[in-house]
Order: C-alpha cells, then sequence, then structure tokens
C-alpha cells in the first residue's frame, strides 16, 4: 500500500489489525476554518508535543500572527489553548505526537502511535511515544474545528 503524506490517516500496524492505532492523522478542514488546540495532559518528565501541518497542496497555518506551514507545539512552552487558522486549499491538515525525551524531536517510532475519541466537533488524541506496553496516555491533547 503506498501512503500520500497528508492526504490520508495512516495507521501504526505494529500493533496488530485490531487495533486501531493512528500514526499519523489528516483531518478534514476547511479553507481558513481556526481549530482550538489544548494540551490536556502529560504523564511523561520530559517534553511532549504535537506537529500539525499544512502536508497536501498550498496553504498555511496562523498562531498568534506566525505563518509556516508546519508547525511544532510543545506542552511545556505553549499556552495550554492555542486558536490556529488553517489555510489548507486541499481541505486537509496532518497532525500526530511528537517528544523530546533524549534532547531533540522524535515522533513515528514503531511503537509510537494515537488512539482517537471524537466527540461532536471536539478531537482528543490519546499517544504513545515509545514502547508497546502503553495506555496512550502519555500526552492527551485536543483540537477542536471551530
Amino acid at each position: 500500500m503506498n501512503f500520500a503524506v497528508g492526504k490520508e490517516r495512516l495507521y501504526n500496524k505494529n500493533f496488530g489489525k485490531d487495533k486501531n492505532i493512528i500514526l499519523w492523522d489528516v483531518q478534514n478542514i476547511e479553507n481558513g476554518q481556526p481549530i482550538k488546540i489544548r494540551f490536556l495532559k502529560n504523564n511523561t518528565k520530559y517534553r511532549q508535543g504535537i506537529r500539525i501541518a499544512v502536508d497536501d497542496g498550498e496553504g498555511e497555518l496562523e498562531i498568534n500572527g506566525l505563518k509556516g506551514r508546519v508547525m511544532e507545539l510543545w506542552d511545556d512552552n505553549t499556552l495550554n489553548e492555542i486558536v490556529c487558522v488553517c489555510k489548507a486549499q486541499e481541505g486537509k491538515i496532518s497532525v500526530y505526537n511528537i517528544w523530546n525525551e533524549r534532547g531533540y524531536p522524535e515522533s513515528q517510532s514503531d511503537s509510537s502511535g494515537m488512539v482517537l475519541e471524537e466527540k461532536g466537533n471536539t478531537l482528543i488524541y490519546k499517544c504513545n511515544d515509545f514502547g508497546f506496553e502503553s495506555t496512550f496516555d502519555k500526552i492527551i491533547f485536543s483540537i477542536e474545528k471551530m
């Protein structure tokens, strides 16, 4: 199976085919739609965060006047609640968890992934960074489509 970056959700098959563990999420969004990102919990002693991006087509994200196609948001140096305006001509944004245990950002390990819970227009991501024995609570964050 080929994976089209930023076009479709990618699952982490290392957890077995019975589990829907998301490695790289892609969400549909209206061009110019704001979203509210909240960091709900960090259950580690090191930095946790998210990567959010416009990976497919033209566009940019804007947070507090800062613009870019890719943003890394960290739970320890970011407001707990962030409004991001998503200008994505193809109508898609990418989201996945990142961490910094060894002094540099890491992501997409063999055992990383996210369990997604949807409550109305709010998406709650429960994440694992590394290690197959996980309760998916290393970092928990939400994205509300406004």
